[in-house]
């Protein structure tokens, strides 16, 4: 049986697509279930409702709350400092990738699993964890990896926060 992975109420169907990472009115990729390299077969949400009145899970979205320590409303996440985040999609990006947003700064959040602060934008996202560097824009170049991009080893969480932030802040 295929599992809903998105924050939708809908109703699940295969296809073949060989471009599925689109999102169009009603109609939302689930997952990718088999990648034969020039077509995938991808399991797609068709979402119940209409462009007005959408129907979200009312479970993911209090995973939302509980879980990622996001405030929802209106379809949209803020932290609990009120900054926004995005719509309930990234409020489920971050159950799913088991972070808790930082209650101050947006776009900063922490992954328990490895003790890892996860600073992010709509073009990336690095973890930032303890002898990784200190996020330095002009550190580096092109073939330098993000946790190397830094002068100074991070040597505890707080440092790993403020690494996250600086790689946010260069990314957005």
């Amino acid at each position: 049986m295929i599992k809903n992975n998105t924050i939708y109420l809908g109703k699940i169907y295969l296809k073949f697509e060989k471009y599925p990472h689109y999102t169009s009115y009603r109609n939302v990729l689930n997952s990718i279930i088999f990648d034969f390299n020039f077509i995938k077969l991808v399991s797609r949400i068709k979402i119940y409702g209409d462009m007005n009145n959408i129907f979200y899970d009312p479970e993911k979205i209090e995973r939302i709350k509980n879980e990622a320590n996001l405030i929802v409303k209106d379809n949209s996440v803020y932290n609990k400092s009120n900054k926004y985040i995005g719509d309930l999609s990234d409020g489920w990006w971050y159950v799913k990738r088991e972070i808790r947003a930082d209650d101050n700064i947006s776009h900063v959040a922490f992954r328990k699993k490895d003790n890892k602060w996860i600073g992010y934008s709509h073009r990336a996202s690095c973890a930032f964890g303890i002898d990784d560097k200190i996020f330095e824009s002009d550190y580096g170049d092109h073939n330098t990896k993000f946790i190397e991009h830094g002068y100074i080893t991070i040597e505890n969480l707080e440092q790993a926060k403020l690494s996250a932030k600086k790689f946010s802040d260069h990314m957005s």
